[in-house]
């Protein structure tokens, strides 16, 4: 982490240091949980653009290689397009892509999507995953398109759904994920 962003972390962490050390005494409590939501609301939040930019930094590999990109965050409605790109050796046919892939592009278009809306403070970690395969997918562009549907402290349900270059919605899926505190990539924190 750099600049800034370092500076609201570290906040943050004496932030919920004082408010567990309070809630022991419950008025201590009252004023702290006061204090947190009067200092978030100061905080500069990142901007979608440079939430995008941030992680575009740090795709992961299984996303490399389905050439993901992050094309649009809009963290206040959580929503997520992505953008990836198929080959043929993603195919059990060569012609169509084979499922588990498709529910790949999905799965990371909801959590990112969650990940977001929680202001990057938050992981998304699968608890159940439904997919509807709507029409073949063929190796090319795919366009996804991940949402928060509701979002409480620890579970989210999200939807997303995926196209093809003709714009043709070839798959739809709905998950609930657990909500885990973002840790600090090596080297950041």
């Amino acid at each position: 982490m750099t600049g800034r962003y370092r500076d609201q972390f570290d906040s943050l962490k004496l932030v919920l240091y004082f408010n567990d050390k309070c809630k022991t005494r419950p008025q201590q409590y009252l004023q702290q949980s006061l204090f947190i939501k009067l200092y978030m609301q100061q905080v500069n939040i990142m901007t979608n653009d440079e939430m995008t930019l941030l992680i575009r930094k740090h795709i992961p590999p299984a996303l490399q290689l389905l050439k993901s990109d992050i094309t649009e965050i809009d963290q206040k409605v959580g929503e997520v397009r992505m953008s990836f790109e198929i080959t043929e050796d993603f195919c059990h046919s060569k012609v169509i892509v084979q499922g588990g892939y498709v529910t790949a592009m999905l799965d990371a278009c909801m959590a990112h999507a969650a990940s977001t809306h929680s202001g990057l403070t938050k992981g998304a970690s699968t608890l159940e995953l439904k997919v509807s395969f709507l029409a073949a997918s063929n190796p090319g562009k795919f366009r996804g398109v991940g949402r928060v549907v509701r979002m409480g402290r620890s579970i989210a349900y999200t939807e997303a759904s995926l196209f093809n270059e003709a714009e043709v919605e070839v798959a739809r899926s709905s998950s609930t994920v657990k909500l885990i505190p973002s840790q600090p990539r090596e080297g950041e924190g």
